[in-house]
């Protein structure tokens, strides 16, 4: 399962999908098992943990929960989960890892990944999407190809995450006449981030252009595993 997985789910069971996708999910859901078997999970989770703060009767917090949480000292911040760790009571509760992410131009007004960058192209042609590990380009960087989808042109895009040097990027290509081409690139404070937590499905123009982007202009949710395996196979020849 990818981070966006969980995401689509949680939006599934708080009820914001748009039709499309609410559509495309349903049908991943009765084609995967283990898809299906996740939304059972979490939606006891979800009302295990509703069910322990909220009186069913009034929807409001019991006041031995109150009582706990006007004491300052049983109070603390949350901090973010490692990357990728398991989604247990974040989930349940609608709440998912979010990366702060803003946009920063280069010396010349443009982002490090325009232009003509062969060696990402290369590895979004053949590179699958990974949950944990990082694929090193021959110039040093790392990536991480994060989930493939449809966009609205008919093309092929692909999320990704790059790590240059000390930076850390997040962005958005889409392979159009056979060749792949960044349409959205953010720098990435996620890794850096001790606090970083949003509702299910909220955006944030300031902060969250990628997915902003990929809600714009996506038209159907991200592929499984297989599919996209399939996909590279076949040389990106499928259409969408």
């Amino acid at each position: 399962m990818t981070d966006r997985d969980y995401e689509l789910l949680s939006q599934y069971i708080d009820g914001e999908l748009e039709t499309g996708a609410l559509t495309a999910l349903e049908a991943r859901l009765a084609a995967e098992p283990d898809l299906a078997d996740l939304l059972e999970r979490l939606r006891r989770l979800d009302s295990s943990i509703a069910a322990s703060v909220c009186s069913a009767a009034t929807d409001t917090v019991p006041a031995h929960v109150a009582a706990l949480l006007s004491d300052d000292t049983n109070v603390v911040a949350l901090r973010r989960p490692p990357r990728r760790a398991a989604w247990p009571a974040a989930l349940a509760a609608s709440l998912i890892a979010a990366a702060a992410l803003l946009l920063v131009p280069g010396e010349d007004g443009q982002s490090p990944l325009t232009g003509d960058d062969t060696l990402l192209a290369e590895a979004l042609d053949s590179e699958p999407s990974r949950a944990e590990s990082w694929l090193t380009l021959a110039d040093g960087r790392a990536l991480q190809p994060v989930l493939t989808f449809p966009d609205r042109n008919g093309n092929w895009c692909r999320e990704f995450l790059l790590r240059d040097n000390d930076q850390d990027w997040r962005g958005v290509a889409c392979r159009a006449s056979g060749r792949w081409e960044t349409q959205v690139v953010a720098r990435d404070t996620f890794f850096g981030s001790d606090e970083a937590y949003r509702p299910a499905g909220a955006g944030d123009s300031d902060s969250d252009k990628i997915a902003g982007f990929i809600a714009r202009n996506a038209a159907a949710i991200a592929l499984g595993a297989g599919e996209e395996q399939a996909l590279i196979a076949s040389d990106w020849q499928d259409a969408p």
